[in-house]
């Protein structure tokens, strides 16, 4: 079956078969949060592995969440969708690349582009796109995340980032010797 036909068939299926407002929620570990509230990703799943890996996810729309919907809107918050983007991106290196739970992310450049409002009453996905994989010494040291959110069959918004990943010590190194050097404009 073709990759934009499993897409379809996948997005259909998690649409007839889920009520949005108790969407599943992905272990919030996986996303770097504390509090399930500040979690907006149901599911992912993997589509296509090769050069390039293609996954599916369903975000989830809470109209109520404090911050995000702290006063009314009639349509998905672009900043909801970006700190959506980044939870994927991270779930994904957790889930399909080992990337261990002490390891530190760090986003390097991310670009995002809207096209539509996106409704809060429809389902939403995330076609994801991994790309650019650096594997050090076993382990995924950097990748690229290419998103396009998805509702109603068409693109609504578009979104790219590049992840690096280091262990704890190597960010305390980093962090120690960037105290002791001045920053001049010069």
């Amino acid at each position: 079956m073709a990759q934009e036909q499993l897409y379809l068939q996948k997005m259909t299926e998690w649409s007839e078969n889920s009520d949005t407002d108790n969407l599943p929620r992905v272990d919030k570990k996986l996303i770097h949060k504390s509090k399930d509230i500040n979690n907006f990703v149901s599911r992912i799943e993997n589509i296509e592995l090769g050069d390039a890996d293609y996954f599916l996810s369903q975000v989830i729309l809470d109209g109520k969440h404090p911050y995000f919907f702290e006063h009314d809107y009639d349509h998905v918050p672009g900043l909801l969708m970006i700190e959506t983007g980044r939870q994927i991106g991270t779930a994904i290196a957790h889930l399909y690349y080992d990337v261990d739970f002490e390891t530190v992310f760090i986003l390097n450049e991310m670009n995002i582009r809207f096209f539509s409002y996106t409704e809060l009453s429809k389902p939403l996905f995330l076609k994801s796109i991994v790309r650019n994989k650096l594997i050090r010494k076993g382990k995924l040291n950097q990748m690229e995340h290419d998103g396009y959110f998805i509702q109603d069959g068409n693109e609504v918004a578009y979104m790219s980032g590049t992840w690096q990943m280091y262990n704890k010590k190597v960010i305390e190194r980093f962090r120690k010797s960037s105290r002791n050097t001045t920053l001049s404009l010069e």
